[in-house]
Parts: structure tokens; C-alpha cells; sequence
């Protein structure tokens, strides 16, 4: 059943019932159902047709999913494209998926970030999107009961696919425009709703842990799941997110644009098993290669590439997509760079902290440009004092080190220089 049919029975079954919170504003599932009516009828005015695609920004409110699903009642294709998506960007997608003939059982047209190379248009089908959400409510047991909290970009796979399942099964989707507030966060709370659950990247994991760990142990009693993906997550943060929520299901998860949600692992399980991706789930099939890479297939992965047959043929091949990993970095991704081509480091930092945390900043100029400093295996994390280790073995580390020695030196004349745990060094 597509989310649509979904939304429709709901409004019928429970027409009072919650669907979206979003800041003051709520609606129910039938007034939901009425909005998604009248804004096919205004696409359809517009010119919508169907099979053809709809590009628009993803705004973090309620018109997005009214948009979103009326797109789809109508039989057309949903390209949403970042809120903040340069005119150029948004001319050069809306050419790029207009010059394009679809098959009838696309439905989605997600362009993704660009962290495994350049931004692609990754085609979806009703089939893929349908079973995805089959594999959340299955596996991470999404019900009626249940308040989603959004907080990442809505065009984004992470929180796109959550708000499939949540109201699939008639729970309710609370958005939030980004973690920049973490008040807001806290104040979803005390909604009266039975059972929370949310996404967050492991980067926004340590943060509410850093800064608001109390807060979130007094939670304990409501979380009902916290999922995170789409970076690593250390067997450190595992273990403390676990000892503050010692009854709730704490998932990582393996997915991604082009395979949809395929693997998951409740690390709250004792274990913390670092790097584990769990067992496939409900549609999808996994198989392991002698390298330690995987080879994905089954309901939930793409279409393709709009308008790029090359890179369709590099990754997808016999219905299967391979993911890879490296020595350094128990992570799995998608074949490609990181990097957007003619992007600076700049508007590549504020493109993906907003893409992944839904914070928006602006940069005046870098003072250094960090990363890959720290080791990516279990030498990572110093335990005695819960820090990071730098990979001393690299270069541009002991370079970005001394060049830090040689400020204080030539700025403030210090005289030396004492360093504690030199053994974790050697």
C-alpha cells in the first residue's frame, strides 16, 4: 500500500488523529487528506502532468509533505532538491530530469549529496519506496502509538524515508528544522504522545551527550528507538547512549540513497559491536564478499542514474549494488569520491553540516581544513580521556600539529612545551 492509500484510510479510520507537528502548527490525518486533494488539483492546474517530474524545495513544514504526496496522488515524480539550493542548481536539475523519458514506476527522483562523489539523481520506484517502509515498520517496529521527530533536511533519505513509515502505520511526524535548537528538541517530549523515537547522525549522538546527557537519561521511560547512520558510530558512543537509555532500542543502521534501508543492529544489546551492521532486513538480501565488502539486492534498492548510464552500469549491476569499505574506517559506502567537482572547501563544510544536521551556518574564511586526523580503527578512542587520537602516522597531521607549536611559539614567546601521555603517542 503507497503512503498515499495510507494516509487516505487513516483519514477515514481516525480523522482526528495527529499526523504532523510542526513548531505551533498541527494538522490531523484528515485534514491532511484534504490538503493532499486540493494541492493535486492546483498541480494538475499548474500543469502537472503525470509520469513527469515536480521539482521544488524541501521546506521543513507541513506544505513539503502536502506537496510531496500530492506529487505522488497525481501519478507524477517528486524531485525535491535542498531549501537552500542555488538557482543554478535548480535550473540545471529541473533541465536535466526534463530532457528525461521515465519509466511509469518511478516515483522519486532523490539527488544526493554529493559525499560519494558528484550529486546524482537517484530514480526510485513505488516498489522501493513501499518496501523500505516495510522494512522500518517490520524491523525497528514503527506503530500507530509512535511520535517520529524529523531533524534533518526532509529532501535527505534519512529523514524522507522515516516519515514514510510513521505515517504509513497512522503514528505522527514531528519536524523540527535542524538540532540548532536543543531546546525545541526537548520540548517535543512533552507532547502527549505514548512512545518517541528519532534519527540522528552519530555526530548529533555526541553532541546531545556532550551537552545535554542529563536531559536525555530522563527520557529513558519514552524513547521508544533512536536509529543512527550514514557515518560511523563508535563502540564509546554506543556504550554511553546505551547506560542513558538502558530500555530503548538503539539502532545503527547500513543505507543509503541508492539501496534504500537494507541492514540494522540494536547495539543496546551488551555487545556494542562496533562496525556491526546487524542482519538484513525484511526486503533486502546482503551478501558478503571474501574482501569484507557487500553486494546488496532485493525490493529497495534503484532504478538507476537520471541521465547517466556510465556510473548506472558501475554500480548497479544484475539487480545488485556493491558497497565498500577501507582499512581505516569500519564504515561501508557506495563507490566514488566526496567532494563535489568546482565546489571550495567552504561551500562543501556548509553543504554537508547542513545536510547532515540541519544547521545552517556561513563561513567568513577556514582556519584549517580537519580531516581524517584521527585513526579509524579501535586505536580511535583514548578511553582514560574520552578523546580522540590523532593518527600520527600521517603527514598533514604532524604538520597541522607543529604548525600549532610554531604559533605559540612566534605569537605568545613561550618558552616550551610539556606533553602528558607521551606512551599513547609511540
Amino acid at each position: 500500500m503507497t503512503l498515499e492509500e495510507s494516509i487516505r484510510l487513516h483519514a477515514q479510520d481516525t480523522p482526528d488523529k495527529i499526523a504532523v507537528v510542526c513548531g505551533a502548527d498541527t494538522i490531523t490525518y484528515s485534514v491532511l487528506w484534504d490538503r493532499i486533494l486540493q494541492r493535486t488539483e492546483e498541480l494538475k492546474a499548474e500543469g502537472l502532468e503525470p509520469n513527469r517530474p515536480h521539482v521544488y524545495r524541501a521546506t521543513q513544514n507541513i506544505d513539503f509533505i502536502v506537496t510531496y504526496c500530492a506529487v505522488h496522488y497525481l501519478g507524477a515524480i517528486a524531485v525535491p532538491l535542498e531549501h537552500q539550493a542555488l538557482e543554478e542548481k535548480f535550473k540545471a536539475v529541473s533541465d536535466e530530469v526534463n530532457s528525461c523519458e521515465f519509466t511509469e514506476d518511478i516515483v522519486d527522483i532523490l539527488y544526493t549529496t554529493g559525499t560519494t562523489g558528484k550529486s546524482k539523481g537517484v530514480m526510485l520506484s513505488e516498489t522501493a519506496l513501499v518496501s523500505c517502509a516495510d522494512n522500518f515498520v517490520h524491523d525497528l517496529q514503527f506503530t500507530p502509538e509512535l511520535c517520529f521527530i524529523i531533524s534533518g533536511p526532509l529532501n535527505h533519505i534519512a529523514s524522507l524515508f522515516k516519515m514514510h513509515p510513521a505515517l504509513t502505520v497512522g503514528g505522527t511526524v514531528c519536524v523540527l528544522d535542524g538540532l540548532k535548537d536543543m531546546n525545541a528538541f526537548f520540548d517535543v517530549f512533552d507532547l502527549p504522545f505514548a512512545k518517541f523515537a528519532t534519527f540522528l547522525v552519530p555526530a548529533s549522538i555526541r553532541l546531545i551527550m556532550q551537552f545535554s546527557y542529563e536531559r536525555l537519561c530522563s527520557l529513558a521511560d519514552k524513547i521508544d528507538f533512536i536509529e543512527t547512520g550514514a557515518a560511523p558510530i563508535t563502540q564509546h558512543d554506543m556504550e554511553q547512549l546505551s547506560k542513558a537509555l538502558p530500555k530503548s532500542r538503539l539502532y545503527n543502521t547500513l543505507g543509503g540513497t541508492e539501496i534504500g534501508a537494507v541492514c540494522t543492529y540494536n547495539f543496546n544489546d551488551g555487545r556494542y559491536m562496533e562496525g556491526c551492521i546487524g542482519r538484513p532486513m525484511k526486503n533486502s538480501t546482503v551478501e558478503v564478499t571474501p574482501e569484507g565488502n557487500i553486494i546488496v539486492s532485493g525490493l529497495t534498492i534503484m532504478s538507476g542514474y537520471v541521465a547517466d548510464e556510465e556510473n548506472t552500469r558501475k554500480v548497479l549491476k544484475d539487480g545488485k549494488i556493491l558497497m565498500v569499505g577501507n582499512e581505516r574506517s569500519n564504515y561501508l559506502y557506495s563507490v566514488g569520491g566526496r567532494i563535489k567537482f568546482g565546489e571550495t572547501a567552504e561551500e562543501a563544510i556548509v553543504r554537508e553540516v547542513y545536510e547532515e544536521t540541519g544547521v545552517k551556518m556561513e563561513i567568513d574564511r577556514l582556519g584549517f581544513v580537519h580531516e581524517n586526523y584521527f585513526y579509524g580503527d579501535d586505536k580511535r578512542h583514548h578511553s582514560a580521556w574520552d578523546s580522540l587520537c590523532f593518527d600520527y602516522g600521517k603527514n598533514e597531521v604532524v604538520h597541522f600539529l607543529l604548525s600549532n607549536c610554531k604559533y605559540w611559539l612566534e605569537e605568545f614567546k613561550f618558552d616550551g612545551f610539556r606533553f602528558d601521555g607521551v606512551t599513547s603517542m609511540i
